[in-house]
Parts: structure tokens; sequence; C-alpha cells
């Protein structure tokens, strides 16, 4: 009777490679990593003109592989935007080290920059949403009148609250008071509902 040793790994791959492309390697682990390429994929961090950046930069991930598939149906301007003959933007942020391997940071959608610094709209959304007068939130950046990268917060109230401007004085304390200050939002925008359309993330509560 033989014995078998079970390993577990941990990686990376889509729906759309119909496999993985990043995974550790048995014996050569380096924790809190997505780990290295598969053979026979070739996985880059690159810009948003697909140049490859530096290692310890965040950047897009972007990898080639001869099992992509070939497009999304019907889906014309997003093809056209992620697909690039056997390769594809996944999606992802990431950032590599001096040895190659991967380390995932967020969804692209979810990062954005404010003054030189990555923020990620959930980790926000999960401190504003804890405020006993807020229903629902979702969490976007925009460009102000100075040309700056601003944080923006749509929230939707409690049924028994009214929004004003010591409402948003007192979402503000609480968001200084609970993280970083760079990553608190500078404009608070009411809503009825927070519109399906926008590429933002919605948390509510139960």
């Amino acid at each position: 009777m033989f014995e078998t040793e079970e390993v577990y790994v941990q990686g990376m791959g889509t729906s759309e490679f119909l496999n993985g492309f990043l995974s550790d390697i048995p014996g050569n682990v380096r924790p809190g990593t997505t780990g290295l390429p598969i053979p026979g994929y070739k996985v880059q961090v690159v810009d948003e003109n697909n140049n490859p950046v530096p290692a310890g930069v965040v950047g897009g991930l972007f990898v080639s592989g001869e099992s992509l598939m070939i497009g999304y149906w019907n889906r014309h301007e997003e093809n056209q935007r992620v697909m690039f003959g056997n390769s594809m933007k996944t999606g992802d942020k990431f950032y590599q080290d001096e040895d190659g391997y991967f380390y995932y940071v967020g969804r692209c959608i979810d990062l954005f920059k404010v003054n030189g610094m990555w923020v990620e709209a959930h980790e926000i959304e999960d401190i504003l949403i804890r405020h006993p007068k807020v229903y629902q939130v979702a969490v976007d950046d925009e460009i102000s009148e100075e040309e700056l990268t601003q944080i923006v917060a749509y929230v939707v109230l409690q049924p028994s609250v009214l929004p004003s401007e010591e409402l948003t004085k007192e979402l503000m304390r609480y968001m200084k008071a609970n993280m970083d200050h760079f990553k608190c939002p500078k404009v608070y925008r009411y809503v009825m509902e927070i519109p399906m359309g926008r590429q933002v993330k919605l948390i509510g509560k139960c």
C-alpha cells in the first residue's frame, strides 16, 4: 500500500484562460504571494500603456497564453479594451518583488490613487457602513475643480435620518477617527438609491 503526501498550494487563474497561470511551487512557497507564472503562460505587471513596471510598483496584471478565450460574446467594446491577441488585462492590481513573485493588491475597479497613495474603495465602505445613520454606501473617485483626485461617498441614509450639513460633519469626524485621513471621503452625496450603472461597489446592511 502506497502512502501519499498532500500538498496544498495557492494560485490564480480565470475562466477566460480556462486554467491557472500563477501558482506556488511546492518546496519554494513564499507566504503572502500568489506565486510564480505557470509554464506556458507569460504574466506581467504593466502600466496604463501595457508597459512592464519595475519590481515593487503596483500595476495591472497582463497575462499571455494560448488557452485564452476568443472574446466575450456581444461585448465588443470590452474586448477591445482588455483583449490583445492571446493576451489579456485581467482587471487585477499586482506588484512583483525582486525575485519575480506576484503579490495581489486588489481589483482595478476598487483601487484608485489619491495624492500618490493607493486607496481601496471597499476599505472605506466597510468603515462608513458601520455608522448607525448609514444604510447603504458606495465609494468612488472623481476629479475636482482643482484637477485633483478626491474621494466621494454616495450614501443612502436610514429611513428616519435626513441629510444635513451637520450630518456630513458628523460622518467626516467619524471617518477621521477610524481610518487614515488621506482615505477619508472629501465629498458626501446623499441619494435615495445607489445608481446601479455606476462602476462602484454597493455596500448595504442586511
